[in-house]
């Protein structure tokens, strides 16, 4: 039985493919860093301040968060351009990348922070985490489960003090 207005489809064949939406891409860079803030290491590195990249780091940060991230990058590349050894750059390009779908530049620049940087920390996990996206994007499964394997190495437990 219908109660007023409604009508009854027999053959209700769903959407068409045309209306049928698409995923929203994943939010990679905010996994990420959410789950650098919670990792588990008792002792963090970070790069000294830099006044020469100051403010091409706040540019670049207002532009990623407008969410115009090839200006974000741009910036970040000019940053490079006086700190060309500054993991954490790196690795702010690498989660840039990311967020423009550039799957192997974004790799490219994790890796290089890890090579230059502490090995451990969050600047550690996010490197570690990124690698790990861009292998699932990639298709590499087995990639991406080594890449997670590597986050343990980037926790550093407390020194027992008595």
């Amino acid at each position: 039985m219908c109660l007023g207005g409604c009508s009854w489809v027999a053959d209700d064949p769903g959407p068409t493919p045309a209306q049928v939406k698409r995923a929203p891409p994943r939010d990679w860079v905010t996994e990420i860093r959410a789950a650098a803030s919670t990792a588990p290491s008792e002792v963090e590195v970070t790069p000294l301040f830099d006044p020469a990249v100051a403010d091409l780091r706040a540019k670049a940060q207002a532009a990623e968060h407008a969410r115009n991230f090839a200006e974000a990058a741009a910036q970040l590349e000019q940053a490079s351009a006086f700190r060309d050894d500054d993991p954490d750059l790196l690795q702010w390009r690498a989660e840039i990348e990311l967020q423009r779908r550039k799957w192997r530049a974004a790799a490219t620049f994790s890796q290089q922070s890890l090579e230059i940087g502490p090995r451990i920390g969050t600047l550690c996990v996010r490197s570690w985490l990124t690698i790990e996206a861009v292998r699932t994007e990639l298709g590499d499964a087995a990639g991406a489960r080594s890449a997670r394997a590597q986050l343990k190495s980037c926790a550093v437990p407390a020194l027992i003090r008595m």
